[in-house]
């Protein structure tokens, strides 16, 4: 296998179960990205600030130019899942984000459009990227932070084997007025979970 590392990240993570693909994000992805996003809306603005603002191609495309640039230059990685039979349909997208300054972590995040949630993508999404995180990237910890009432987000970590460490008051934002009768029903609470190498899954694990 070519040497894969932060300062050389793969063009694709490959699903052992052959049916999603994780793909270095690319420009050309911003129309299938917006239509995943426009499918995804009611969900996706119960928690997702940017849910809330315009998603256009050419919103979506100014966004992936810095996107792409911080992914090659190994500073963050976001990821767009596919199905390789359908690679036209964006079913959604998993990241490995800077956590808290620390070179060894990583945090990973997710999202899947509505009319393919509850098939167990997330899992398997995020599964992919921490394997990539600990096998690859050297990474010594791993955390999964998300809304206690987000119950599919809380699933799918813990399906992965996240383990909690402890509940955070008022990490993010409220949310405004406009954006709670927009959908908004974030309170500002995060779960921190994480995982470690040695407490990770056989198949996350290095080697």
């Amino acid at each position: 296998m070519p040497a894969i590392h932060r300062s050389r990240p793969p063009s694709r993570v490959l699903d052992p179960e052959g049916s999603l693909t994780l793909l270095a994000p690319q420009v050309a992805h911003a129309p299938a990205l917006v239509e995943a996003i426009h499918a995804s809306l009611p969900a996706l603005r119960g928690y997702m600030p940017w849910a809330h603002l315009p998603q256009t191609p050419d919103t979506q495309y100014e966004r992936l130019v810095g996107v792409c640039a911080e992914y090659w230059r190994g500073d963050n990685f976001h990821f767009h899942l596919v199905d390789p039979a359908r690679p036209d349909v964006m079913l959604g997208c998993v990241g490995l984000h800077p956590a808290g300054g620390h070179r060894g972590a990583l945090e990973v995040g997710y999202w899947i459009r509505s009319d393919r949630a509850g098939h167990g993508l997330a899992t398997r999404a995020a599964r992919l990227a921490t394997w990539l995180a600990f096998a690859r990237f050297g990474c010594v910890r791993v955390q999964c932070v998300y809304e206690p009432t987000n119950a599919a987000s809380a699933r799918a970590a813990e399906k992965v084997g996240f383990e909690r460490e402890a509940i955070l008051k008022g990490l993010n934002s409220a949310g405004t007025d406009a954006m709670r009768a927009n959908g908004w029903t974030s309170t500002g609470d995060d779960w921190v979970t994480s995982l470690a190498p040695e407490r990770s899954p056989p198949g996350l694990r290095a080697g």
